[in-house]
């Protein structure tokens, strides 16, 4: 769920999740392994990330749609 700053928050997804609200719902993309019938697994991730900016950049943005932004490197641990 997203809040009015654009963050997420996974309290109100499982509120909405049992109410009868689903505003500020929207899907975060962050890989794509298909397209067209075309098996992409072979390719490197950041080329299907390029990829997916391009496919992104024809979303409507009133579409609950989002890529999830890529970081290069190895998270916190």
């Amino acid at each position: 769920m997203l809040t009015a700053d654009g963050t997420t928050d996974f309290q109100k997804l499982q509120k909405a999740m049992f109410s009868s609200t689903r505003g500020g719902l929207c899907y975060f993309i962050f890989d794509i392994r298909y397209l067209d019938r075309f098996d992409l697994r072979p390719v490197l991730l950041e080329k299907r990330n390029t990829l997916l900016m391009r496919l992104q950049a024809h979303v409507p943005a009133w579409q609950p749609l989002r890529l999830s932004e890529h970081i290069v490197g190895n998270g916190v641990v």
